[in-house]
């Protein structure tokens, strides 16, 4: 499952860039909870994209709404895999702690996505 997410993961920098497309991912082994941000046409054409995809199944639109700015303006597509960070972040809006997507609210979501980011923006990074 790892190399799906990563080989989606380059695909999707390299066509959000093209049109404009910035964003955040997060997933565990079993849910994934995406923000996608742009002009509404090229998010639309992006979310057709991923609903054609056979990786992709049971995607659901949590909601949208037009903002002023963008929350992850350098971020063609971020990606947050679990870590100690994410799961601080989780127990604070799950009851369990646990990556629940479909339980949350469209704000929760948007919440969780950006601190998950920053925290994973945050962390050093191994050397290659």
């Amino acid at each position: 499952m790892r190399e799906d997410i990563y080989s989606i993961l380059s695909v999707s920098q390299r066509r959000n860039a093209a049109q404009g497309v910035t964003g955040a991912l997060m997933c565990d082994t079993s849910w994934f909870l995406q923000c996608l941000e742009g002009d509404s046409a090229d998010v639309a054409a992006t979310y057709d994209r991923i609903q054609l995809d056979p990786r992709h199944w049971n995607a659901t639109i949590i909601g949208t709404r037009d903002v002023m700015a963008r929350t992850f303006p350098h971020w063609t597509m971020q990606l947050t895999v679990g870590n100690r960070a994410t799961t601080a972040i989780l127990k604070r809006v799950s009851t369990d702690g646990r990556f629940w997507p479909n339980r949350m609210t469209f704000d929760t979501a948007l919440a969780v996505l950006a601190a998950a980011s920053l925290a994973t923006a945050a962390q050093p990074t191994a050397a290659a």
